[in-house]
């Protein structure tokens, strides 16, 4: 409430190179489109480019209350609010708690006299508020880098930059290279007004395009210079001149499956593992591909690896006892209620992620520099955030049905679209349709695993509603050996051995039309021990006539 009141009163009191906490602006999206429009254009030009990575110690813990307070007076807040928000930083405090003889121990209260709180949405606002003046004196002392893309296009002329904020992430571009020494030392000053210290250990510096003078200058000595070879993670994201694609594939990879098999290998009902991957690693996956503007080699390359990442999750399901490694794979990705698992694939998920980003860029008017890099790399037949998403409309067939227009819109079928996020969705619901025909189909296609979703008049047999029957594997409160095992009967492919005094077995009666039946001489399947709420399992279920 009290950052909304900020924002209405104050107005947009960020300035424009801070990308976060913007209304309308995707702010990882629109660092990453800016940043790598910026390098891009001088390794294409062969224009100098310097560059400056700063990281600050500790700056959300150690950034001054007095800066907050005076950025909030300058800014127009109303003293009240001014205030009340006076009062609040002046009550925190904290506790430190420790065990003593077995028992809880805790210190006086100490007061907070710096930083701010973190997890709410007021904070994250007063401290880009309070770290504004930094933008004030760079856009006085730094030379701004001027892209050549877009210098003869008369509507928008070329891109201006010389540095950008993303929280405490902070950029600086130029293509003078006195301009990072003076850089260097004004952000020092100013940040040391406002309680903040740079940490030279982890700031780096490079040149582009440019002879590397770096050893002699003065003021730098103790700022990493970054080679050729080297890599900084930037918002996330391991790059140099652009993202290093494979460095970053391979700790996002390494990540998600290390989760991912945490979250399978517990003790979780059905659905709990389900949404947890869902909710967990595959958002990982989806910020990995938005980082990628401009991409490094082919796009069926990134393909291929989100295959593999599906194949190997697969596998970890099997491990996890979730399903049988035999057992159909399209069902996993099959809506939940229409029988399947609902388990969202990465391969899908990259499409819709380059969806996002180029309907983002498209229609965005501070990215028109980068939307037309993005169509000049695609005429060269060059790799571009736009050449990844006509990828993307070949394979779902839609290269007549989406266009963007002239006036910075997106028509998409019959209807047109002004803003990203419903141009986007339109698209992503079109995919999203082709791929869920796809996968039924495909489990329809396999005679004896399909059965259970097969016409009820085959067989004449009962009217049986697909809903209703599977409403357990949608709630899905279930282990995961239930499921795999009810899944294998209703498929006819649960693994048996030889003899039915070991366990089961499972035979095909085509009179039935629907899963094997089970040998009810094993005394731990026996009929009236299965618990499962579905109105075929009588149809499912007959006693064989051996023993």
């Amino acid at each position: 409430m009290i950052a909304q009141q900020i924002q209405r009163t104050a107005g947009d009191v960020l300035p424009q190179e801070h990308v976060a906490l913007r209304k309308g602006i995707w702010g990882c999206i629109h660092a990453h489109a800016l940043d790598q429009t910026i390098c891009k254009d001088a390794t294409r030009r062969n224009k100098a480019l310097h560059m400056l990575w700063v990281d600050m110690t500790k700056a959300f813990d150690s950034v001054s209350h007095g800066s907050i307070k005076w950025i909030l007076a300058r800014s127009g807040v109303p003293s009240p609010t001014r205030r009340l928000l006076s009062v609040i930083m002046s009550k925190q405090s904290v506790r430190y708690c420790g065990h003593q003889n077995g028992k809880l121990v805790k210190s006086k209260p100490l007061d907070v006299k710096r930083g701010v709180m973190q997890g709410d949405t007021l904070s994250p606002l007063l401290f880009c508020m309070a770290i504004s003046p930094i933008s004030s004196v760079l856009r006085i002392t730094v030379s701004p880098y001027r892209t050549a893309t877009g210098a003869l296009t008369p509507n928008s002329g070329p891109l201006e930059i010389n540095h950008q904020f993303y929280m405490d992430d902070l950029k600086v571009y130029t293509s003078r290279w006195e301009d990072i020494p003076t850089a260097k030392l004004a952000i020092e000053k100013v940040a040391g007004e406002l309680g903040l210290k740079m940490n030279p250990s982890k700031c780096a510096v490079t040149s582009l395009c440019a002879p590397q003078q770096l050893t002699s200058a003065i003021g730098m000595e103790d700022i990493p210079v970054l080679g050729s070879s080297s890599l900084y993670k930037y918002l996330g994201a391991e790059q140099n001149a652009l993202i290093s694609t494979d460095h970053l594939w391979t700790r996002i990879i390494e990540k998600a499956e290390t989760t991912a098999r945490r979250i399978m290998l517990s003790d979780l009902t059905v659905r709990q593992k389900v949404n947890g991957y869902n909710q967990v690693v595959i958002p990982k996956l989806k910020y990995a591909f938005s980082c990628i503007i401009y991409g490094t080699g082919k796009f069926c390359t990134m393909r291929k690896r989100t295959r593999a990442f599906d194949e190997s999750i697969r596998k970890l399901l099997a491990e996890a006892k979730m399903r049988y490694g035999h057992s159909c794979v399209a069902r996993l990705y099959v809506n939940k209620e229409d029988g399947g698992l609902g388990l969202k694939s990465a391969e899908e998920e990259l499409e819709h992620t380059v969806v996002y980003n180029w309907c983002y860029v498209a229609l965005r008017p501070e990215l028109q520099i980068p939307y037309q890099l993005c169509e000049s790399l695609r005429s060269s037949n060059k790799r571009s955030l736009t050449s990844d998403f006509y990828s993307v409309l070949t394979e779902n067939q839609l290269e007549n049905e989406v266009t963007r227009l002239p006036e910075a819109t997106i028509h998409v079928r019959d209807r047109t679209y002004t803003t990203a996020t419903t141009a986007a969705r339109a698209i992503s619901t079109i995919v999203h349709g082709r791929w869920a025909r796809t996968r039924l189909h495909e489990w329809k296609q396999r005679e004896v695993a399909s059965r259970v979703i097969a016409d009820s008049e085959i067989g004449n047999g009962p009217y049986v509603c697909l809903k209703d029957s599977f409403l357990w594997s949608q709630t899905g409160w279930v282990s995961s050996e239930v499921l795999r095992n009810v899944w294998a009967t209703q498929e006819g492919s649960l693994p048996t051995k030889g003899s039915a005094a070991e366990l089961l077995r499972t035979i095909t009666i085509p009179r039935v039309g629907m899963v094997a039946s089970m040998d009810l001489s094993c005394a731990y399947l026996q009929l009236p021990k299965l618990s499962v709420t579905s109105t075929r399992w009588p149809d499912m279920l007959t006693p064989t006539d051996e023993s």
